[in-house]
């Protein structure tokens, strides 16, 4: 698994065999000795891919992650969108008017989904920086953006934020434990032009770091690379 992970272009069909085919025991071995992500990064370095924690999850609850998370976020939105509005026009959430002049610009179902899961944490009132953070790829470094970081989603951009999310991402990032364990997640329909639509659809991957078993699964493949073109390298894990 280790040699094939390696390899410029792995088979990803040779991957999902010998992950489907090595699942129990890694479950028996997760749920047992609860390893941190550090410890499972050589043992299991296929994980750190969208495409197997969207597999694992499969196996772990037979339901899927994306498809699961997505359409259940499409049955709250109309509702959460009608609370911040009423919230923001009574004046008890001003914070939340940034986020609803982002859908007066662009009213897309996509926009839609990022701005009533950007909204919730303020609606609610609490301190969304540990689990979502904004990162300029130009300023600070990776080490310093992460720090504190347990689970969450690192969105890097390019320049000032004129709005309550960048109108167009460079790339998304699922951190845990202050690595970063999957990145380059982007739209596969438009892989050229990335937009806040990448933030709807790397949440779930974050969402199953809360299974317990994923949460010591998911793994960085250890080698070197950049999150993003000229983002400094800081950690041999970016």
């Amino acid at each position: 698994m280790a040699l094939e992970v390696q390899k410029r272009e792995p088979d990803v069909q040779v991957l999902d065999n010998l992950m489907a085919a090595t699942f129990w025991q890694r479950r028996q071995e997760i749920i047992g000795d609860e390893p941190l992500i550090a410890a499972v990064m050589d043992r299991w370095p296929a994980l750190f891919s969208e495409r197997q924690i969207i597999a694992e999850f499969n196996r772990i609850v037979t339901k899927d992650l994306v498809e699961t998370f997505l359409g259940g976020l499409d049955s709250y939105k109309h509702g959460l969108l009608q609370l911040y509005r009423v919230a923001v026009e009574s004046g008890r959430k001003v914070a939340l008017s940034q986020i609803m002049d982002c859908l007066q610009r662009e009213d897309t179902n996509q926009i839609r989904r990022a701005a009533a899961l950007l909204g919730l944490p303020c609606y609610l009132s609490e301190d969304s920086s540990s689990i979502i953070r904004m990162c300029d790829v130009n300023g600070e470094t990776l080490d310093v953006v992460m720090a504190g970081m347990e689970m969450g989603l690192l969105i890097g951009h390019e320049g000032a934020l004129q709005d309550a999310f960048p109108s167009e991402v460079f790339n998304v990032a699922v951190v845990v434990e202050e690595k970063i364990i999957v990145h380059n997640l982007k739209d596969a329909a438009e892989p050229q032009s990335t937009t806040m639509a990448d933030l709807c659809s790397s949440v779930p991957a974050a969402v199953s770091l809360n299974t317990g078993e994923l949460s010591a699964a998911l793994a960085c493949s250890g080698r070197g690379y950049r999150l993003w073109p000229g983002a400094p390298v800081t950690s041999p894990c970016f």
